[in-house]
């Protein structure tokens, strides 16, 4: 009795693991030039699982001369934090100290917050675009940071297409460690669709 229970548990759950792994993710992004100096971009989204469940972010830039920009960002994620789970084995031969008598047995899951703060710098030359940043992340009473570069060639004048090339540095939150580097070379040609109504004035 017990084993086909244990096979129908199975089998639904085999059934139904699409269901289960299905997320929704709802965001809303909101840009406002104040001037033709000064923009705000500020966007939030509510996601169900995988996504962080709360995301909020808000970005102010200003346009210099020479086409020149510098920017400031915070940014805000409500998201899952994981801690190991052991149990006592009594069946399991100890040793000298018994260490060994705890196995792992999965995660603990909680929900905490994680801040960002950061600013950016740009410059653009023709069809070529160069920026800079760096973040702060502050997470679970821990500090973390990444400091990136970035370059986008532009060759079909068309805003979309272009190739992007970045390398970063920053903190390492598996091991402790600093210093880890990334570096990424790609071509992106991007599509944008959607349907709406532009908002004019001040609000």
């Amino acid at each position: 009795m017990q084993d086909e229970a244990a096979r129908q548990a199975t089998a639904w759950r085999l059934k139904n693991r699409h269901r289960e792994e299905s997320a929704f993710r709802y965001k809303g992004e909101w840009t406002h030039h104040f001037s033709p100096k000064w923009s705000l971009t500020a966007n939030a989204a509510f996601a169900t699982k995988y996504f962080p469940d709360i995301t909020a972010d808000v970005a102010l830039r200003h346009y210099l001369k020479n086409d020149w920009e510098i920017g400031a960002h915070v940014g805000y994620r409500r998201v899952a934090a994981y801690t190991k789970r052991y149990e006592w084995n009594d069946e399991f031969f100890a040793g000298g100290t018994g260490d060994n008598g705890y196995l792992f047995t999965g995660w603990n899951e909680s929900k905490t917050n994680l801040l960002t703060v950061g600013g950016e710098l740009a410059k653009t030359i023709e069809v070529v675009r160069l920026n800079t940043k760096i973040d702060m992340h502050f997470f679970n009473s821990n500090f973390y940071y990444n400091a990136q570069i970035g370059a986008k060639y532009f060759p079909a004048n068309d805003g979309k297409t272009n190739i992007n090339a970045m390398a970063s540095i920053g903190s390492a939150t598996g091991n402790g460690r600093t210093g880890l580097c990334a570096a990424r070379l790609f071509l992106s040609h991007q599509y944008y669709g959607g349907i709406g109504r532009p908002v004019y004035g001040q609000s």
